[in-house]
């Protein structure tokens, strides 16, 4: 673009009508002005001759407010460095680029002028505005984008830390399962047990019974061989000795049978409790069962 305008012949017998219509299209603002310099030639302001529609609507379309107008005249505190970048490469025919802000717009713009010679040159200014605008929202976006793939590593995270929680209940579950298990057949084993010692119980009292029918037998017989009492008396000796001994054996029997009863208690006990640890387990893994449901019903939300 600037070297097709510097092969462009813009003199003052182009008319403005043909001008803009070349450059009226332009999405910057174009404009062909002519600097103005104090008694000792130093520039000291620039008059607007012919501009685009862009530069028009900068202005909200009041071309009478703009055209044949100087800067100062339209806004009276314009920077001076405006005036001594343009005037200075004007004076010495020479192209110039440069960046600068306007206090009156509150805008940064991108400026290209150049000129064929005199005091008349042409300007095109791009907003810098626009440019960062389109660079804040890229950068904007690139923060949502940050900020999503943040959210998602966190809910990741989530996800794999309420898995672990349930993997962790199964195996508890399992552990309370096997638990259970073995106390069932601590159980079976004490009532086995049990049986066993009954059993032996409804022997000793068999004997027992055994025992006091021979005693009475050899009560009789004793009383019939009353000449044979010493004889008699020692045997009778001997078989309440062996009666003792049969007490003896039946106590020990039901301390024994006592002790089985209470140990089948305490079994009985023991798996009441392992059945309730079964259910909090159950009801622990339903809970985070639901927890990972609704997290994933909320992620795909």
């Amino acid at each position: 673009m600037k070297d097709s305008l510097k092969m462009l012949e813009i003199d003052k017998d182009v008319s403005g009508a043909l001008f803009l219509k070349i450059f009226d299209g332009m999405s910057g603002e174009f404009a062909y002005y002519e600097l103005t310099v104090d008694k000792n030639g130093r520039p000291e302001d620039y008059r607007f001759l012919l501009f685009n529609t862009a530069l028009e609507k900068q202005e909200n379309g009041n071309v009478e407010a703009v055209f044949g107008k100087t800067i100062k005249e339209i806004f009276p505190n314009v920077e001076q460095s405006w005036i001594d970048k343009l005037g200075g490469a004007i004076q010495a025919n020479e192209a110039t680029r440069f960046t600068n802000f306007n206090t009156n717009t509150k805008s940064y713009y991108h400026v290209n002028s150049f000129s064929k010679g005199g005091n008349k040159f042409v300007m095109i200014i791009d907003d810098f505005k626009r440019e960062r605008n389109s660079i804040e929202e890229l950068l904007f976006q690139n923060e949502e984008k940050e900020k999503r793939a943040a959210e998602l590593v966190i809910a990741n995270k989530e996800l794999a830390f309420q898995n672990d929680e349930k993997e962790k209940r199964a195996d508890e579950l399992a552990i309370a399962n096997k638990e259970l298990a073995f106390q069932n057949e601590e159980k079976d084993k004490r009532a086995h047990e049990l049986d066993i010692a009954n059993k032996e119980l409804a022997f000793q009292i068999e004997e027992k019974d055994k025992r006091a029918d021979e005693l009475a037998i050899a009560n009789k017989e004793l009383a019939f061989q009353n000449e044979e009492k010493d004889k008699r008396a020692d045997e009778l000796a001997l078989a309440n000795k062996e009666l003792a001994f049969q007490d003896e054996e039946k106590a020990k029997r039901e301390a024994e049978l006592a002790i089985a009863n209470k140990e089948l208690a305490f079994q009985n006990q023991e798996k009441i409790k392992r059945a309730d640890e079964l259910v909090l387990a159950n009801k622990e893994l339903a809970f985070q069962n639901e927890l990972t449901k609704n997290r994933i019903e909320t992620e795909s939300i």
